[in-house]
């Protein structure tokens, strides 16, 4: 399967994203479960620590072990009472001998022999070092067969040390370190008997002597010591008049932690793994749900970029992708309104030149025609000369207001153009166009019908242009209107509503001439767009045009209204101060 740069990316960025979430959780599930774990066991040894404590102060062995004295027991089950040496070994140096225990029966106090406690077979040297000084470290085995305690149920058989703390190590689960406070010795079970007088890390004995004052203690300190990571939870032991003769310490190593933490991150790994694959899979869906609608964007592009406006996407969704390829939709319809307006104009560049080609040779080919004649001498009757001279001035006349009209249109339609403006009434320049359509009204006996007394519409004008609009209008309207007619002229003036402090005006020429075709209506203000007839023979079609141009750049609205053989309203509407 061919892999796109979109799924390319997707796979990648989702392989970063839980590549970056793989080692954020490694993190946080290891620092979790060693803290859980480190928690579990120190509530856990902290329990067994308290049982074991609770034993050993009852316990006539652990009892000898952490004083250095044999135990006594009472006829009536009475007190264990320790001895008054309270070292547990000869000062001489040979020995760490018990004193002798002592057994009440029937009665009577039956004194033994006293039992030497030696640990695998070695005397227990004097360890009393005095405070300040380091810890004696002795080792028990199985093995190690030193003085016993018989049991207080009556058996035989002598408990020796090393199996006396391989019990506890059983029962605590961990390894028991039993501390003397005032012989500053340590006794546990090890796989062989012997003494190491190595000193204590600094933190460890700082957590003994805290112990000795009463506190429960926990720590990872001893962990350099016993050459492994390992959580210790440390007790006092207390007698029965609550003096505090030493301490138990289980130490229990942090490899099954270790293990179980791997076991999980082998577990995540897998799962990491796994994602990985589901992210490939997800990405490749994803990215084909993403790839189909942009290749079918990326069609509708293409053809719009080779000119094919009619392309759609035809994609409807509710998301970023359906807005861009709402957006490329409607690029596609201005461009083919764009496209449809620059044929439009086209065309009208090609009627325009076709036009102004046309109106150009018709007077120059008559010019040229009498020139022709006059210089070929071929007109000798001076009264035929003198007809041919007045139509070569008309056709020149014609040809000065077609040049001028053109050059007028050209600099109105111009937007760089500025036409000069101040402030004039613009009913004292409706007057005037009428002065002046009057003259030529008068030839065809049509009257021009207004009110002296106009509102005043003061506004920011070029009096001159819109004398020359309103003279466009009224020509034209006495050119269609039969001989002995009439053009009204009205003016209505009001407040605006939308702009306060200003009026709109409203003025209207009627006449009653031939009409306009409905179908010729909408192109009345076409450029060279006339209508044919004898009372238009000279017309340049420019006229419209020009007075459209005026009214555009003084915000004035011209409407037309008309029905044929009835007549013709032209309406400006505009904005007076």
């Amino acid at each position: 399967m061919k892999i796109h740069g979109l799924t390319a990316k997707l796979i990648g960025y989702f392989s970063a994203a839980l590549i970056v979430f793989a080692i954020v959780m490694s993190v946080v599930f290891a620092h979790l479960f060693r803290d859980y774990s480190i928690d579990v066991n120190v509530r856990d040894l902290t329990a067994r620590a308290n049982a074991i404590a609770t034993l050993a102060s009852n316990d006539a062995l652990a009892v000898g072990m952490v004083t250095g004295a044999g135990a006594r027991d009472d006829n009536d089950g009475g007190d264990e009472s320790l001895d008054d040496d309270g070292a547990g070994h000869r000062r001489g140096g040979m020995g760490g001998r018990h004193r002798r225990r002592m057994e009440m029966s029937r009665g009577a106090m039956i004194e033994r022999d006293e039992i030497a406690m030696r640990g695998a077979g070695q005397m227990m040297p004097n360890t009393n070092h005095g405070p300040g000084h380091g810890y004696c470290r002795r080792i028990f085995s199985s093995d190690d067969m030193g003085a016993g305690v018989e049991p207080s149920n009556g058996g035989k058989s002598p408990t020796s040390l090393g199996a006396y703390l391989k019990n506890l190590n059983e029962l605590a689960g961990a390894d028991v370190w039993l501390a003397m406070k005032d012989s500053r010795t340590i006794f546990y079970y090890g796989d062989r008997s012997g003494t190491d007088y190595g000193e204590l890390p600094e933190d460890a004995e700082a957590i003994l002597d805290s112990i000795y004052t009463g506190e429960e203690r926990t720590s990872e300190d001893f962990s350099s010591l016993l050459s492994s990571p390992t959580v210790t939870v440390g007790v006092p032991i207390k007698s029965s008049s609550g003096e505090i003769k030493g301490a138990v310490l289980l130490h229990r190593p942090l490899l099954g932690v270790e293990q179980s933490e791997r076991s999980g991150l082998k577990i995540l790994a897998v799962s990491l793994a796994v994602a990985f694959m589901l992210t490939a899979i997800l990405s490749v869906l994803l990215a084909r749900r993403f790839i189909r609608p942009l290749r079918v964007m990326e069609g509708a592009a293409s053809s719009l970029t080779a000119g094919d406006y009619d392309a759609r996407t035809g994609i409807e969704q509710d998301d970023e992708i359906g807005s861009l390829a709402r957006g490329i939709d409607t690029l596609a319809e201005r461009l083919k309104t764009a496209r449809g307006e620059s044929e439009r104009l086209t065309k009208m560049r090609q009627d325009f030149l076709a036009s102004v080609s046309h109106e150009l040779r018709t007077p120059l080919t008559v010019l040229r025609g009498s020139l022709d004649m006059l210089t070929a001498g071929m007109v000798k009757d001076e009264e035929r000369r003198k007809g041919i001279f007045g139509q070569m001035t008309s056709n020149v006349d014609q040809l000065q207001r077609l040049v001028g009209d053109l050059f007028e249109l050209a600099r109105l339609q111009n937007a760089d153009f500025k036409i000069e403006k101040s402030r004039e009434n613009i009913s004292d320049a409706l007057h005037d166009a009428i002065r002046a359509a009057n003259r030529l009204a008068a030839e065809k006996n049509v009257t021009i019908a207004h009110e002296e007394d106009m509102p005043a519409l003061v506004a920011d004008v070029d009096f001159g242009r819109l004398r020359q609009m309103f003279l466009i209008v009224l020509d034209n309207a006495v050119k269609f209107s039969p001989a002995g007619g009439e053009i009204g002229v009205s003016v209505c003036a009001g407040p605006d509503g939308k702009y306060g402090g200003s009026k709109k005006f409203t003025i209207a020429i009627a006449d009653n001439g031939m009409g306009i075709s409905q179908d010729e209506l909408p192109f009345i203000f076409d450029r060279f767009h006339k209508k044919r007839g004898e009372a238009n023979k000279k017309g340049t079609g420019l006229g419209l045009p020009i007075a459209r141009e005026i009214a555009r750049r003084h915000d004035i609205e011209i409407k037309v209204q008309s029905k044929e053989n009835e007549g013709t309203t032209f309406i400006f509407e505009g904005r007076a101060i």
